[in-house]
């Protein structure tokens, strides 16, 4: 015959008297809250009050954080609104200064004239670059009395070139600085009188007698206007052997620049 070992009956013993005092404190519990409903509440507010506080200051903490956070992301929204303003202020401001300038410039080009013919106010819609070389693309035509030959000036001062080729709501204006193209100029103090040949871009070239004494910054005016400076010298050369110097000398204008040019009238 074989006896189970001593050790279980031990282990069961055990376990029933655990399983006798839980249901014992379960009894007593139940029977506590039934008659005395109140007994425990001390204990669980005492118990209980530290994760309720822990709870509380988590709640707090997240609120807050997330008003913080919010209100940088107000504060940011704003800034960005504030610096659009700005930018679109200063444009603004900006173009009433361009067109106000514009204005004031357009006044004095019709107010004023080199001689006494009628002047058309136009705009250039195309330079060199763009246009063929060294001409111009002007918004004035033959329905503006535009005619082949009409000058052009800018800041109705100083002439520029002239009209070749007319539409009736466009010209085409050939600068006089056009390679090769030849005009008759005054050189220096002396208004010496020479043959200016255009080199592109402003630029030109004048063949004037050996030991002519012009230096840089000397004067050049046209012969058809000679109370306008038309350039200034930018180098004199030549070699010992040469029978003239080479003379160079640039507008006094950046067409690059310039929007609006005047065109006077034929008769």
């Amino acid at each position: 015959m074989i006896y189970p070992p001593r050790d279980n009956a031990r282990r069961k013993k055990k376990r029933l008297v655990s399983v006798g005092i839980l249901l014992g404190l379960l009894v007593i519990i139940i029977l506590v809250n039934v008659f005395a409903p109140q007994f425990f509440a001390p204990v669980t507010h005492l118990t209980g009050l530290p994760f309720l506080k822990s709870r509380l200051a988590a709640t707090g903490a997240l609120s807050g954080s997330w008003q913080i956070l919010s209100s940088k992301r107000s504060l940011i929204a704003d800034n960005r609104q504030l610096q659009e303003r700005t930018i679109l202020f200063e444009a603004l401001e900006a173009e009433r200064t361009s067109l106000k300038v514009e204005n004031e410039t357009l006044r004095g080009l019709l107010g004023r004239s080199p001689t006494s013919r009628p002047i058309i106010l136009a705009q250039i819609l195309s330079k060199p670059g763009f246009s063929p070389y060294d001409t111009l693309i002007l918004d004035a035509g033959e329905s503006d009395g535009i005619t082949v030959g009409s000058l052009v000036l800018i800041n109705n001062t100083l002439v520029v070139g002239e009209i070749v080729t007319v539409t009736n709501h466009t010209s085409n204006a050939l600068l006089y600085s056009t390679p090769e193209h030849k005009t008759e100029v005054f050189v220096g103090p002396q208004s010496l009188q020479a043959v200016a040949i255009g080199k592109g871009g402003g630029n030109f070239e004048i063949r004037v007698p050996r030991n002519t004494e012009f230096k840089q910054g000397d004067e050049v005016r046209l012969a058809r206007f000679p109370d306008s400076v038309f350039g200034s010298i930018t180098e004199v050369s030549g070699a010992a052997a040469d029978t003239f110097d080479r003379v160079l000398f640039r507008s006094l204008v950046d067409i690059a620049h310039i929007r609006f040019v005047t065109i006077e009238k034929q008769p």
